[in-house]
């Protein structure tokens, strides 16, 4: 009864309830429109294998083309939402051949998003 200031427990879980499901509706609407960034993103590990290159080292950022990563990682925009923290790298010489591996983990940007325009 809310004139007396009690509130039914049911009600006020199905109400929480309903803005929840409301609240994610909304917020994936708009990432799909473009108007915001996905809200959340699961971190992987982008392992490279190249050849030779010398001067990255650990906790340096780097970023990649949007164009390799799966759809849900893009933002449209030049400058995405997501850089490539370096968490290790290893150098092999064999054969008189320098190879590099860099093993990286997602992270935010840190950019503004742009959205749509």
């Amino acid at each position: 009864m809310y004139g007396k200031g009690f509130y039914n427990v049911e009600t006020v879980q199905n109400t929480r309830s309903s803005n929840r499901d409301v609240a994610l509706y909304l917020t994936g609407n708009d990432a799909i429109e473009g108007l915001m960034p996905a809200p959340f993103f699961i971190p992987f590990n982008l392992s490279l294998n190249m050849k030779g290159l010398a001067g990255m080292r650990n906790y340096e950022r780097f970023s990649i083309t949007e164009k390799v990563l799966p759809y849900s990682y893009r933002t449209g925009n030049q400058g995405g939402v997501i850089d490539f923290l370096i968490k290790g790298v290893s150098h092999i010489i064999k054969d008189n051949k320098w190879e590099t591996k860099i093993e990286s983990l997602t992270v935010s940007s840190n950019r503004k998003y742009k959205g749509k325009k």
